[in-house]
C-alpha cells in the first residue's frame, strides 16, 4: 500500500500574518475586496483547522465551479496575490482537494 500524500492545511497555504491585517473590521480598508476580506476575517477567527480548510475549498471551490483549468488558474492567482500569499502553495492545497488546474509543463 503506497504513501498517501499528506495534505496541505489552509494555514500552510495562506499568509496568518497578512491575513489578520487584512481582514481587520475596518471600512477604508481594501474596500474593493470585500468579500475577501470578511473571508480573512472568519479565517483568522476560527482556530479549527478542519473547519479553515473547509473554509478554503469553499471558496475556491465556488470561484472555479464551471470555469475552465486557464480560467481557475486565474482565480487562484488573484486569490494568492489579494491574500499576499503563495500562489504554488495554494495551487497544491486546490489540487489536493479537486479543483482542475492547468498542468505544470
Amino acid at each position: 500500500m503506497a504513501d498517501q500524500e499528506t495534505k496541505l492545511d489552509a494555514a500552510e497555504a495562506l499568509n496568518w500574518e497578512y491575513l489578520i491585517q487584512f481582514g481587520e473590521n475596518d471600512p477604508g480598508f481594501f474596500k474593493s475586496h470585500k468579500g475577501l476580506r470578511q473571508f480573512a476575517y472568519d479565517f483568522t477567527s476560527n482556530g479549527n483547522t478542519a473547519e479553515q480548510n473547509s473554509m478554503l475549498t469553499e471558496l475556491l471551490k465556488n470561484a472555479t465551479f464551471g470555469h475552465s483549468d486557464g480560467t481557475n488558474e486565474e482565480t487562484l492567482k488573484y486569490v494568492a496575490k489579494t491574500l499576499n500569499s503563495d500562489l504554488e502553495k495554494l495551487r497544491i492545497f486546490a489540487k489536493q482537494r479537486g479543483i482542475r488546474l492547468k498542468k505544470k509543463t
